[in-house]
């Protein structure tokens, strides 16, 4: 009876493209589980706890705190400085000891974390405090304040051994015609350790031939780092430790500033760990600045 009767798809019957019926099946489908989604579930506003006295107003001491910090290290030119206190830090020590020395010394400090309220960073930290001490003389070179302490980030240092183990007490100590007369001068004056003796560049131990500790490196180490030949190298060298010291612009100029740049090159790109970088220059400081190898 309905033999010759043919029944037509609903694309057919509305001449709609499979594909559109397709994307037009998909939104009504979208639009109905929407509805049945939004009539079985409670839509409830957000609710926000109001900040409490105590919550707020450590907010605005916090805000404080670091608008002041800013305003501190707000960094003045060195040309126009007559002493600064150059110094690196990491996040989790606190330095605020050395601004409370202004306006007598105006701290230099570079952060190692990139630390806000600090604009002076290192984008490479290798060799512990050499790297910020490295950094500020070639960056500011052409000009120096008349007088730079580098001193380490710590109030308080075992090394310190003048006004006792407070760095503030230990700057308060330092003679600033006895600087300008002699233009380098270690903030340590007990000799041990360091001296008389404490590196043999030539007869580095069997134990540290062994061990391959950097000691059995010196020879290539010393003409690396001043771009000397095997028969520049001392047969001794010894300094009272503990790479605090302070200079004169004009004992730092007595190297050009091409010396500076070589031997941060080299401390970034030598085979040693971070340890290892600052302990050579530890033992080197004062030959960097041209004191004899044993001072």
């Amino acid at each position: 009876m309905h033999s010759n009767l043919r029944l037509c798809s609903p694309t057919q019957a509305l001449k709609i493209p499979p594909a559109r019926f397709r994307n037009v099946a998909l939104i009504a489908l979208s639009i109905v589980t929407l509805l049945l989604f939004a009539g079985t579930y409670r839509w409830a506003p957000a609710r926000f706890r109001p900040l409490s006295a105590k919550e707020i107003a450590e907010a605005a001491r916090v805000r404080e705190l670091e608008q002041a910090r800013f305003k501190a290290n707000d960094v003045p030119h060195p040309r126009n400085v007559s002493k600064a206190l150059v110094m690196g830090k990491t996040k989790k020590e606190n330095v605020d000891w050395a601004y409370k020395l202004k306006p007598d010394w105006i701290p230099y400090v570079y952060s190692t974390d990139h630390e806000r309220g600090y604009p002076l960073a290192l984008e490479n930290n290798v060799g512990r405090e050499a790297m910020a001490y490295l950094t500020f003389i070639i960056d500011n070179y052409a000009a120096l304040p008349e007088y730079t302490a580098f001193v380490h980030s710590g109030f308080e240092q075992w090394h310190n051994d003048v006004g006792g183990i407070y760095t503030p007490e230990t700057l308060k100590e330092l003679r600033i015609e006895t600087l300008k007369d002699r233009g380098y001068l270690n903030l340590r004056c007990h000799t041990n350790p360091g001296c008389p003796t404490s590196l043999l560049p030539w007869n580095p131990t069997e134990t540290d031939i062994k061990n391959h500790d950097t000691r059995a490196r010196l020879k290539q180490i010393y003409m690396d780092l001043f771009r000397v030949g095997e028969e520049s190298i001392p047969r001794e060298i010894g300094s009272a430790c503990c790479a605090q010291f302070a200079l004169t612009r004009e004992r730092i100029r007595q190297r050009p500033q091409s010396d500076y740049i070589r031997m941060r090159d080299w401390a970034l790109n030598v085979d040693l760990d971070t340890f290892g970088i600052g302990w050579v220059f530890e033992m080197m400081w004062h030959i960097v600045f041209g004191q004899k190898a044993v001072e």
